[in-house]
């Protein structure tokens, strides 16, 4: 997976640009946690200046049905965009 990071002044000021961090970011999932065409915040692992790859997390039983729950809402916002 790879993505285009936004606010890279922000990012450069924190000195997180091109660390090889891992961070909380929305991104548009392409298949990870079994997702496609949805941006969900998730993990990613930040290289320079992109998303070098999305960090899945194994979830609880809980925790996969809030996130599942949140995207699900998500979801459902995007579709009422929809014309």
């Amino acid at each position: 997976m790879a993505g285009e990071v936004a606010g890279p002044r922000c990012l450069r000021k924190e000195g997180l640009w091109g660390a090889n961090k891992i961070l909380p970011c929305a991104v548009n999932l392409n298949g990870e946690y079994d997702m496609k065409r949805l941006f969900v915040g998730v993990a990613v692992k930040l290289g320079r200046g992109r998303i070098e790859q999305v960090v899945e997390v194994k979830f609880t039983p809980g925790e996969q049905a809030a996130f599942d729950k949140s995207a699900g809402a998500v979801r459902k916002l995007v579709e009422k965009l929809k014309p």
